[in-house]
């Protein structure tokens, strides 16, 4: 276990070892693993670091006067710490900026192809944003999304993916994850997957899909290897109304006024590129009408 002061120190003992003062053994016997992956990650980025122009003497003398104004329990630093300590600076603000999130997202009636760092492959739905760090895959392949993706997950170590509704986690497969308000869906397509909501474990494996909408759980198996939606339409098992409206807002850049039961279930499949065919469909099988005034359309008994 490292001490405190190791802890409270971690900058000085980066800057030794930048320095060649100490050795890579002697460092990961100071901090833990993870921060020795980040000292690595810093000292590999410097590499490719060109230090701005500043001066020296001004800055030494600034450095100089704080150090002689009297303080209890000071510590006497050598200088070359200084010079180093510069330096660290200018890497962590250079890998800060290295370690940026990527997001990638789309707009209404959009899909779109993202290859990751690892090569593994996402293909956002309509109005879905993912967000991860590239330059800390190696590391944790993790990421963020909000809305639905498809993913095909080369194998290798854990790979997460966390949404408000819960986490789904895999080594390497094919799924496909739909996180909206109150509305979490995950179907695998290949391998084995591990979905978390509120502490709560369910596995699924190929064909197995998970719907939770507002707490009432559906489980099923799907006849698909894909999801439908890369193919143009939109796949539904036990839906209720109001989540199957809100696919069609997305897919079609509309607004939809539902007077009827939004818990009412559908199961089926709309079209993504025929708006008419998509709701004749969805008002046929449950008995409802529907009225178009350009962009808005209403929903009745």
């Amino acid at each position: 276990m490292k001490t405190e002061d190791n802890i409270e120190n971690k900058d000085v003992f980066l800057a030794q070892w930048i320095a060649g003062e100490i050795s890579d053994l002697e460092l990961k016997k100071l901090v833990s693993e993870e921060d020795f992956a980040v000292f690595s990650e810093i000292k590999k980025q410097s590499e490719f670091l060109e230090a701005p122009k500043f001066e020296m003497n001004q800055n030494f003398e600034a450095i100089k006067n704080q150090i002689d104004t009297p303080k209890k329990k000071s510590k006497v630093i050598p200088l070359w710490m200084y010079a180093a300590a510069a330096s660290v600076v200018i890497m962590i603000s250079f890998f800060l900026l290295k370690t940026s999130p990527t997001t990638i997202q789309t707009g209404i009636g959009e899909q779109r192809l993202a290859m990751l760092v690892d090569s593994s492959e996402v293909i956002l739905n309509a109005k879905s944003k993912l967000t991860y760090q590239p330059s800390m895959w190696k590391f944790e392949r993790k990421l963020k999304l909000e809305g639905e993706a498809y993913f095909k997950v080369k194998k290798g170590s854990k790979f997460t993916v966390e949404t408000e509704n819960g986490t789904v986690t895999v080594l390497g497969t094919q799924f496909d994850v739909n996180s909206l308000d109150n509305y979490f869906k995950v179907v695998c397509y290949e391998g084995k997957v591990s979905v978390k909501q509120a502490e709560k474990e369910t596995i699924l494996t190929q064909s197995n899909a998970y719907q939770n909408s507002d707490n009432k759980i559906e489980k099923w198996n799907s006849n698909l290897e894909a999801p439908s939606w890369v193919n143009g339409e939109s796949t539904f098992e036990k839906t209720p109304l109001k989540i199957v409206i809100e696919e069609l807002e997305k897919q079609y850049d509309i607004n939809i006024d539902n007077s009827v039961n939004s818990n009412k279930l559908f199961t089926g499949t709309l079209s993504n590129t025929n708006l008419e065919l998509a709701l004749q469909t969805l008002t046929t099988a449950l008995q409802l009408k529907y009225e178009v005034s350009e962009k808005n359309i209403t929903i009745t008994k």
